[in-house]
């Protein structure tokens, strides 16, 4: 049985090494989401990617919050996360398990915080 830090497991799963994947992940979604931004783009010209925003928010209002959380969180949390890096890059501070931890965890929730803020934004 896995679990995330947790106690009554064979293999706890650290924070660290979900922190390490979830930034790897939303590169990957990131590149994704620019391959399809600029496909569409290149097939449509340059106003179909503001048109397929404004008709996704025409068709179903409903679903612009959560579309622009997942489309907010990897770039917020890939950024924040890079950030993170360029500390440890530069000074060699957090590095340590207990650090890395804690900053993972704050990582986790900043990265929650200001994506919630960002998709509440309407304009």
């Amino acid at each position: 049985m896995f679990d995330i830090d947790g106690s009554s497991t064979h293999y706890k799963f650290p924070v660290v090494a979900l922190s390490s994947i979830t930034n790897r992940v939303t590169g990957c979604v990131l590149s994704g989401a620019v391959a399809f931004g600029g496909t569409l783009t290149a097939v449509g010209g340059p106003e179909a990617l503001p048109a397929f925003i404004e008709g996704f928010k025409s068709t179903v209002p409903f679903l612009v919050f959560p579309a622009k959380a997942l489309v907010g969180f990897p770039f917020v949390y890939h950024t924040l996360g890079g950030f993170r890096h360029i500390v440890w890059d530069k000074t060699t501070n957090g590095i340590d398990n207990a650090s890395a931890r804690a900053s993972s965890i704050g990582l986790f929730a900043a990265s929650g915080a200001v994506t919630a803020a960002l998709a509440s934004y309407t304009f």
